[in-house]
Formats: structure tokens, C-alpha cells, sequence
């Protein structure tokens, strides 16, 4: 340990000064005593000359040997810096987007959902990318305010990690290693689960991405793809992946309780498969194959047919290819036709249409090899058509109460 330091000779300091003339820095008052003490520290922390690395290395063959190691410093950093990077090029537009100007971002009034209630929102984008999500102050229903829910759905609006196939342009690699986006319908679940509702899952319709025909497009106002895909391997992916985010989002034990339904009436024009029912099963198999490669928990079943067809040839095709069905699903309306339900020629009243096609179906499943199989109609009702003067009036009340009384036992 080194004795205490010695108080500063301040008669020392301005003997200093009287002979100084013109101007004159120090650092501090030590700086200007100019103490031992101080030029020792001076030394140490800024040394006027570099000295050897070594104790025994003389001044300048330790500055020789300095320069030779920073020397090979520099050049051994600069080897990376001279690697050629590929060369990438910048694309301009074709045909230069109106109002796009790059860094300039654009807004575009629009609306979220949460609930079933729309709410007005301004959405920030740069250069096609959605970025920030805020009220619309000249929306009724928000007048600029913003939730957190809106706030969060840019999340689901733009992937920036997002690989896709452009058709024509990508790899098939590209599509190969691309991510599955299931925001929207995790906000649906989410909603019915808290409303204590567990979700009727229909798995329909085909991705474009994924379509054997992307000009297969339905009448209906979405203009959904109803054509097989153009490769199962796909397909069966999507659905394993689905699966897997469902019992990891809300657990096996919830999951394990809800209803798979391949499709959406796969016998009239809502698939283009050629033939229809021989392509459809092949798409439950991989379908329901999928599914019970994430859990055997998980519940699957069609197949989901209009007019309460093909569950006869259905069941006898699970059975010869070991293909697991856990229920049997299929629709009827009221004022469907009894020769496209029943087969037959009679006149059947719109009151008891479903409870004969209910009635068909069940007979049909007890002379099936799985009798047991549970029959759900997951969709009917006293008309398929617009008929307000049916499903908007008193009618319906009465209607709907006598089909429960004459289909009770015979469904889910």
C-alpha cells in the first residue's frame, strides 16, 4: 500500500504562476505543482513513448513489433470485406402504382371485426405493406378511438416472413417452406369458446395455392375453390398443421371434444372432382388420416353431403379401407324433392321432409358395419332458397319444434 497522498503545495503553485507570462493551461491544480507524485501518474496513464512488449525490449523494436501486429490485424479483418456477395437485382415497376411513392405511407379506411360488430379503422401502409392500425375519427362506431384487438390484427394483415408461391415465378421450394396463418380463425374460436360454444369444424374449401384448378370457382359470393388438390401431400400437411395448432392453442382434452367435418356437399356442385364421390372419398382418407396422426382423440366424419346422400356407399368404403370415422354428418332442407332424397315418387310435405330424410339415414347406418356410428345433421332447415315469407315468420317457430319432437333419438 502506498502512503497517503501529500497535500497540495500551494506556496509552490503560485511561486509557479508569478514567473509564468502569456497564457497557460493545466489539467488541475496537481497538473500545475507539477508534483512527483502526479508526473509518476502522468506517465503511467499516458506514457509519451510506446515502450516493448516485453520487459526486456528495447523502444524501438517494440514500436517495430507494434506496427507488424496491427499490420496483420487489418489485413486478416479485411479478407472478409474483399468475398464477392451475389449480385441482386432491383426490379422497377412495370406499370408504376398510383399515389405510391417510397417512404410515403398511404391510408386506407376499413373495418375489423370483433364479435360480429365492425368497427372503422385507418390502416398505415408502405409500399403494400400494412403497418399500423388506428380508429377512423369519421367512423360513427369509433370516432378514432382504437382497441387493442384492432390494434393487433396488422399482425394477421402482413407476414414479412411469409414464403409463398407467385404461380409461374416461385419454386416449388418456396411454397414448400411456407407458414401457415390462422389468426382469423384462432379470433373465431377464441369468440365461441368464450360464449362457451365449441366449434362444429367443416375443413373446406381448397386453397388456391393448393388447387388442382384455380379456376374452379364457385357461384357463390366468395368465390370459393371447390376442386380437389393438385397434390395431396400438400393438402395432408395443412391439415396436420391446423390440427396441431388447435391442440396446442386450446389443449387435447377441448379439442378432443369438437366434430371434424370434411367438406361441404361434395355430391352437387360444390366439388368438381371427376367422379365426384370416388375423388371425394379419397379426400376424406387423407383428411381423416391427417387428423388422427396429430391425436386418435381427434373427431372426423362426413360425408357432409346435400339431399342425405352417399352415407350407405360411405360407410361400406371406411370399412374396406380402414379409413376412421367417428360420426356420420349430412344436410337436407325442407323443400328438397323426395325422388333427390327418398327416391321415390310421393308427395312429402315441407312439416315432415327432415324427419323422413333423419329417419332414411339412421335406418341406413343400423344396416351399416358400423351401426353404432352417431348421425348429425349439420345442416338443414324449413328452406334452401330465399323464402322470406317461410324462414322470416311465424311459421318456423312451430316447424322447428315438431322436427326436435320427431327426430328425438334418431341424432346427435
Amino acid at each position: 500500500m502506498s502512503d497517503s497522498p501529500k497535500h497540495l503545495d500551494l506556496a509552490g503553485a503560485r511561486a509557479r504562476l508569478e514567473g509564468k507570462r502569456g497564457r497557460e493551461f493545466w489539467r488541475n491544480l496537481e497538473d500545475l505543482a507539477a508534483t512527483p507524485e502526479f508526473e509518476d501518474l502522468l506517465q503511467r496513464e499516458f506514457p509519451r513513448q510506446a515502450i516493448g512488449w516485453a520487459d526486456d525490449e528495447n523502444e524501438v523494436d517494440g514500436r517495430r513489433n507494434f506496427l507488424k501486429m496491427m499490420g496483420a490485424s487489418l489485413a486478416l479483418a479485411g479478407l472478409t470485406a474483399c468475398t464477392r456477395q451475389p449480385t441482386e437485382h432491383i426490379m422497377p415497376y412495370v406499370r408504376q402504382p398510383e399515389d405510391l411513392i417510397p417512404g410515403k405511407p398511404l391510408f386506407y379506411a376499413t373495418a375489423t371485426t370483433l364479435g360480429g360488430v365492425a368497427n372503422g379503422v385507418l390502416v398505415e401502409s408502405h409500399e403494400g405493406r400494412p403497418t399500423k392500425v388506428e380508429g377512423n375519427p369519421e367512423h360513427p362506431a369509433t370516432l378514432g378511438a382504437c382497441d387493442v384487438f384492432s390494434q393487433a390484427s396488422v399482425l394477421g394483415l402482413y407476414d414479412p416472413d411469409r414464403r409463398i408461391q407467385n404461380p409461374g415465378l416461385a419454386s416449388q421450394a418456396a411454397i414448400d417452406a411456407s407458414v401457415y396463418n390462422f389468426s382469423y380463425i384462432d379470433q373465431i374460436y377464441d369468440g365461441l369458446l368464450a360464449e362457451h360454444v365449441r366449434p362444429f369444424v367443416e375443413l373446406s374449401f381448397m386453397p388456391r395455392k393448393m388447387a388442382s384448378d384455380p379456376a374452379a370457382l364457385h357461384a357463390f359470393w366468395y368465390k370459393q375453390n371447390v376442386s380437389p388438390p393438385r397434390d395431396y401431400a400438400l393438402w395432408d400437411a395443412m391439415v396436420r398443421t391446423f390440427a396441431a395448432h388447435l391442440v396446442e392453442r386450446y389443449g387435447i382434452g377441448e379439442v378432443a371434444t369438437w366434430k371434424f367435418e370434411v367438406w361441404n356437399e361434395p355430391n352437387i356442385d360444390f366439388w368438381v372432382g371427376n367422379p365426384k364421390q370416388a375423388t371425394y372419398f379419397e379426400l376424406y382418407d387423407h383428411t381423416a388420416r391427417a387428423l388422427k396422426a396429430v391425436s386418435a382423440r381427434l373427431q372426423v366424419g362426413g360425408p357432409s353431403t346435400a339431399r342425405a346422400a352417399w352415407v350407405t356407399p360411405f360407410l361400406d368404403h371406411a370399412k374396406a379401407e380402414n379409413v376412421p370415422v367417428d360420426f356420420v354428418s349430412t344436410h337436407v332442407y325442407a323443400n328438397d324433392t323426395a325422388d333427390n332424397v327418398l327416391h321415390t315418387n310421393e308427395n312429402v310435405p315441407r312439416d315432415t321432409m327432415v324427419w323422413r330424410a333423419v329417419q332414411m339415414v339412421h335406418d341406413e347406418i343400423a344396416r351399416s358395419p358400423y351401426p353404432k356410428t352417431p348421425l348429425i345433421f349439420s345442416e338443414y332447415n324449413a328452406s334452401y332458397a330465399n323464402e322470406p315469407n317461410v324462414t322470416d315468420s311465424p311459421y318456423m317457430g312451430p316447424w322447428l319444434a315438431n322436427n326436435i319432437r320427431l327426430c328425438d333419438g334418431l341424432t346427435e
